[in-house]
């Protein structure tokens, strides 16, 4: 497919994260992967010349018309009047004429894909502060895909120190952690602490220290350990199981815990 195909995005107020290309939905990804030769402003309209052989999306095998549904082929038939006369419909604008025209939101959905499949014309709809990131080489998650691997790493790495299993066949932990982000501590129970802490560790965005941790035989000795502990230092609680501690209260758990080797 050689040549160029001429199309104008109309920069309008809100984005869709799927943007009906005069008849067509096309995902932010694809608009990376088509190869930009020429952005141009003129009067509130974006001239964009597109090489198609440069086109890496993979299309679906187009979806035969005779297996339309009726409905699905009214609305494809009112939208295509609409295109042929030079309308720009936003995403928003196609699911009102659906709904219009008593569409459900299956005939609605299948009626975008057809258009989509069957590529006639360009003309996108999109926010002016899309521009940035639909130029961009690189997706939000390529860019930062480092920063998840260094994260997932030092995870792996910092919480060696945390057992996976009991050696009891019912045992539980009662582990205490440090977060390094703000010197506060957690007290609680788990099955497998290094898998909790990973997930403590993602979700309160902050590395965590393993101060000291026990193995019980049974889950009922962990949690009335663990109890004990928040009973004794509740008005140091900030939320949930985090407390602030001083570092004699810090000393004091260590030692209930028995550190980092010790068993029951």
């Amino acid at each position: 497919m050689g040549g160029q195909k001429q199309s104008n995005i109309c920069v309008s107020k809100f984005f869709f994260k799927n943007t009906l290309i005069k008849g067509l939905t096309v995902p932010n990804k694809l608009a990376r992967e088509l190869a930009i030769d020429e952005l141009t402003p003129t009067e509130g309209v974006i001239n964009m010349n597109i090489s198609e052989d440069n086109n890496n999306y993979k299309q679906k095998k187009p979806v035969s018309i005779e297996r339309l549904a009726p409905a699905t082929l009214l609305l494809i038939q009112e939208i295509t009047k609409l295109l042929n006369d030079g309308v720009i419909l936003s995403g928003t604008q196609i699911e009102e004429i659906g709904m219009n025209l008593g569409c459900g939101s299956q005939s609605r959905k299948s009626a975008k894909n057809f258009l989509l499949e069957n590529q006639a014309a360009i003309r996108i709809s999109v926010g002016s502060r899309s521009l940035g990131s639909w130029m961009s080489p690189q997706t939000h998650q390529e860019k930062y895909s480092h920063c998840r691997e260094f994260k997932a790493t030092k995870n792996n790495t910092l919480y060696q120190d945390l057992p996976e299993i009991s050696k009891w066949a019912r045992g539980e932990f009662v582990y205490f952690l440090r977060r390094t982000r703000d010197g506060i501590y957690k007290i609680g129970v788990a099955k497998n602490p290094r898998k909790r802490a990973q997930g403590i560790a993602n979700a309160c965005g902050s590395h965590l220290e393993v101060v000291a941790f026990k193995d019980f035989c049974n889950a009922t000795d962990a949690r009335n350990t663990e109890f004990t502990l928040h009973s004794i230092y509740d008005d140091k609680r900030t939320v949930g199981e985090w407390f602030d501690l001083f570092p004699e209260e810090v000393e004091a758990i260590t030692r209930t815990l028995g550190g980092k080797e010790n068993e029951i």
